[in-house]
């Protein structure tokens, strides 16, 4: 498994769980389909990721889940490469 594939899983599986929730607190259709939409955009391993694109291609070993100086969270895989998945002008990964 490659880090492209392990964040696009894990970003599918909060998708999926996000429509759930939408149905279920009778959201728009708007809101609805735009998530169906992203969801099915991951499915078809579309990842749009600003920084080092070329480490999305690495083997993935392991991740952690850490909390910056603000207070968001981010994730160390493989100990040497860092994921901002809410960064302020959206996802961005980087070397170490």
């Amino acid at each position: 498994m490659t880090v492209r594939q392990y964040i696009i899983n894990g970003l599918i599986e909060a998708g999926k769980e996000r429509i759930t929730s939408l149905e279920k607190l009778g959201a728009p259709t708007v809101m609805v389909d735009g998530q169906r939409k992203y969801v099915e955009k991951l499915q078809k391993g579309i990842l749009e990721v600003g920084g080092d694109k070329d480490v999305l291609d690495d083997n993935f070993v392991n991740a952690e889940k850490k909390k910056g100086k603000g207070g968001k969270s981010y994730y160390v895989i493989n100990g040497n490469i860092n994921f901002f998945p809410a960064a302020k002008y959206g996802m961005y990964i980087k070397r170490a």
